[in-house]
């Protein structure tokens, strides 16, 4: 998969990859403000900048460890996420949407 990713028209969109693993980084971040474990939003950021490096450099034991360190880091977030009650914002919002 490595060989196919660097070759082509793909290799120009190498750069915009960096945006995802921001995004993911942040997801680490938002995880632990949402009470997740705080090695969970590190494992997450840094599987996800990790993956992107080794896509970048075509090293693909560096892919399959971020990978699982990434997985590693979304279980208890997932987990967090599920089992924390809906936020009081968002059924308030939903009232005074009923409301108008």
């Amino acid at each position: 998969m490595l060989d196919r990713i660097h070759s082509g028209a793909i290799t120009a969109l190498g750069p915009l990859s960096i945006i995802g693993d921001i995004g993911l980084a942040l997801l680490g971040i938002a995880a632990v403000k949402a009470e997740a474990p705080r090695w969970a939003g590190a494992a997450i950021a840094v599987g996800a900048l990790a993956g992107g490096a080794g896509f970048a450099t075509g090293t693909r034991a560096l892919v399959i460890i971020a990978f699982a360190v990434l997985f590693l880091g979304l279980l208890p977030a997932v987990r967090t996420l599920v089992a924390s009650p809906a936020p009081q914002l968002a059924a308030a919002g939903v009232k005074a949407a009923a409301v108008s």
